[in-house]
C-alpha cells in the first residue's frame, strides 16, 4: 500500500447458509505488524438500499470512502447468492512503512456471532505491506544547448558550462524500492543544493520536478 492518493479496493463475498437476511454487519479488519489496526463495518446489509459503511479504528493510518464503497447481490458458488462488499479506502502518509498487514473479513449476525472468516495478507517474501519512503531515481542536468551535463560516463565529462546561462534541472521520485509507484504532484517537494544555497524545484506531475 501506498500513499500515493490512489484509492484501494479490497473486495469481500458472504453467504448466509440458510437467508442473507440474517447477515446483520461485515466487519473488515487489517492487523499491521508495527501494531495499527485498522477497521471497517457495513450495517444493516439485510437491506441493502440503507446499508451504510463506518470506520472504527485506523484513522490515522487510513481513510475510509463510503461514498465510493458499496455491497450488491451477485451469484456465487453452489447456488448461493453472494453479498459482494467493495471496501474502499485511501492510505494516509501518517502510516510509516509495515512489513505485513493480516487481513480479517467476517459476516455476523444480530448477536454478533459469525462463522468461516476469511484472511489475507498484504506485504511478506520481499514486500512491504506499507511503503511511504520516497527515493530519487532520475536526475538530469543541461545547459542552454540542450547537453546533459550530470553524465560522468560521457567522453565529454565535465562539460563546461557559460557563466550566466540558464541550467536546467529534472528529476523524477518514486517510492522506495518500486518500478515506478510515484506520488501525487501535490504530495512532495524536491530541491538541489548548488554552492551551499537550497533552490526549490516545481513539481509538475506525479513523482516528476524540474526546475
Amino acid at each position: 500500500l501506498y500513499p500515493d492518493g490512489e484509492l484501494v479496493h479490497i473486495t469481500t463475498s458472504h453467504h448466509h447458509l440458510t437467508d442473507n437476511t440474517q447477515i446483520d454487519s461485515i466487519v473488515l479488519r487489517g492487523d499491521g505488524s508495527d501494531g495499527s489496526q485498522i477497521e471497517f463495518v457495513l450495517d444493516a446489509t439485510s437491506d441493502l438500499s440503507s446499508a451504510t459503511f463506518s470506520q472504527t479504528g485506523g484513522a490515522v493510518q487510513v481513510r475510509l470512502v463510503p461514498s465510493a464503497s458499496s455491497v450488491s447481490e451477485m451469484p456465487g458458488a453452489n447456488g448461493f447468492t453472494d453479498l459482494v462488499v467493495d471496501w474502499t479506502f485511501e492510505v494516509l502518509w501518517n502510516w510509516d512503512d509495515v512489513a505485513t498487514i493480516d487481513w480479517m473479513v467476517n459476516a455476523l449476525d444480530a448477536q454478533g456471532e459469525g462463522l468461516a472468516p476469511a484472511y489475507a495478507q498484504s506485504g511478506g517474501l520481499g514486500a512491504q505491506g506499507v511503503e511511504n519512503d520516497l527515493e530519487v531515481d532520475g536526475f538530469v542536468v543541461m545547459d542552454s544547448f540542450g547537453r546533459t551535463l550530470s553524465n560522468p560516463f560521457s567522453p565529454d565529462y565535465p562539460l563546461p558550462v557559460r557563466a550566466g546561462s540558464t541550467v536546467h534541472v529534472e528529476g523524477s521520485v518514486r517510492f522506495q524500492n518500486t518500478a515506478g509507484r510515484r506520488p501525487a504532484m501535490d504530495a512532495f517537494s524536491a530541491g538541489i543544493e548548488l554552492d551551499g544555497q537550497s533552490i526549490a524545484m516545481n513539481a509538475t506531475e506525479a513523482g516528476i520536478f524540474s526546475g
